[in-house]
């Protein structure tokens, strides 16, 4: 039994396993579309109709157009969401971006009903005369007070009303947009791993400069990176204030089941487990060799990675087979191949790891986008992009769990032309625990090979 576990009689593993398990989906579901709403000159309304205020940029005392505005900040949100969700690999970040979409989708419906109101609604009686005085629930706002809820039906039959309605739409759609800005900066080639890296206190240094007081070098995350033959270790050095940061895992799911007591498994019934959850799992594949010279296309996830897996997410599967420190840390699915680069979502392609791993890939996957859009532009002198994908260290007896995730790269020059040929491999750690990516390293990884790919000659 696994220490520290009550002495409970625990019955054969032979007979009860975990959880039973069930054979793999087939098909994929279908994808609902967002709302649209179409937004056109009202035939007939009060003066001034919201769509003149807004795309005349004239104001609404006291509102200014652009607070009315929240269609603007809509199309921005969606236009946002359509290109980061193509490069997303994993499932929580794909749930978290759809509640965010849900969202904008519920404010959005009701905003739209809000500004037919508004058209329909005639201003407040003697507003002429008092064009620049606000109403209740502005005076309120400015004056630190309680802001009133209830409104005689007068007032909610008045174009001041719905202009309220209107502005808190438009402010909390700001809101969503800040969030999206928040987690997926734009870069090169895609987001930035940014946003899901961490707030640590971090110097990039030359080799010669001593390490600062309180910080210790950490190597984690730029060790076994080269770029032709030069390591990225022995061209800077890393230094954080602390190395890892209190994560703690998430729930346990294995065939859809939820396991609340972990340590009322002893290894037998976790080794059946695993034995029977790889024997629905393909082995994963590798190498995998392609070439890129456009755009690379993205294969479709399919149901995700928690359904293809059989129900199971990156966490059990990690307790399942004794990853150290497995309940102190972010597990996730790490695609070997990104779906945005063509690779599968199902065991084909996907082996367990922590989450500082799989934002630790996010830069170099990036960079085979921009690699592939200078073979589409400067086709002249290049050719294609060549890369491997491939997996190493792997467990006897968990065919998805690994030691080592490779990537390597090469910008092949167009037939006899004698071009710099910007090339490198990086190798990854997907199980190696006790270290956090800071959002220092991502941008020093993202600049980095954005100088190698300036290399690229015109």
């Amino acid at each position: 039994m696994v220490a520290g576990a009550r002495c409970t009689p625990q019955p054969s593993s032979q007979q009860q396993p975990v959880v039973n398990l069930q054979p793999l989906p087939q098909d994929a579901p279908l994808i609902q579309r967002k709302f649209e709403p179409k937004v056109t000159p009202p035939l007939e309304h009060n003066e001034p109709s919201w769509y003149y205020l807004v795309t005349s940029k004239k104001s609404f005392e006291p509102y200014p157009y652009n607070k009315l505005d929240w269609l603007s900040w809509m199309k921005q949100i969606y236009e946002r969401i359509d290109g980061v969700k193509p490069d997303l690999e994993d499932d929580e970040d794909i749930e978290w971006l759809n509640a965010l979409e849900a969202r904008t989708d519920t404010v959005a419906k009701k905003a739209n009903k809000e500004r037919k109101m508004f058209d329909i609604c005639k201003p407040r009686p003697g507003r002429a005369r008092r064009e620049s005085k606000p109403t209740p629930k502005a005076k309120a706002r400015q004056r630190g007070q309680p802001v009133p809820k209830k409104h005689d039906e007068g007032e909610k039959k008045t174009k001041e009303f719905w202009a309220e309605k209107l502005v808190r739409r438009t402010r909390t759609l700001v809101g969503i947009m800040g969030r999206l800005d928040a987690a997926y900066p734009t870069s090169t080639g895609g987001f930035s791993a940014a946003g899901r890296a961490h707030a640590i206190d971090v110097k990039i240094l030359d080799h010669m400069e001593d390490v600062p007081k309180g910080h210790s070098q950490d190597d984690t995350f730029v060790k076994n990176i080269k770029f032709g033959t030069t390591t990225l270790a022995s061209l800077n050095q890393v230094t954080k204030a602390s190395p890892s940061i209190a994560e703690a895992a998430g729930p346990l799911f294995l065939g859809g089941a939820k396991i609340d007591s972990p340590h009322m498994h002893d290894k037998n019934a976790k080794d059946k487990g695993i034995n029977d959850l790889e024997a629905l799992l393909p082995a994963v594949t590798s190498p995998q060799t392609t070439t890129y010279n456009n755009t690379p296309v993205g294969k479709s996830r399919g149901f995700g990675q928690y359904i293809n897996l059989a129900k199971t997410n990156a966490t059990t599967y990690a307790w399942l087979t004794d990853v150290p420190a497995w309940n102190s840390t972010r597990w996730e699915w790490l695609h070997v191949r990104a779906a945005s680069l063509g690779g599968a979502t199902d065991g084909t392609n996907l082996v367990v790891g922590t989450r500082d791993c799989n934002t630790h890939m996010i830069p170099f996957e990036s960079n085979l986008k921009s690699l592939a859009a200078i073979a589409r532009d400067k086709s002249h002198n290049y050719s294609h992009v060549d890369v491997t994908y491939t997996i190493g260290k792997v467990d006897g007896k968990a065919k998805h769990k690994v030691g080592e995730i490779g990537i390597k790269w090469k910008l092949v020059a167009a037939t006899g032309k004698g071009v710099h040929q910007p090339e490198g491999e990086a190798i990854f750690s997907p199980l190696e625990t006790g270290r956090n990516i800071s959002k220092r390293e991502v941008k020093h990884l993202e600049d980095t090979l954005k100088e190698e790919r300036a290399k690229a000659v015109d």
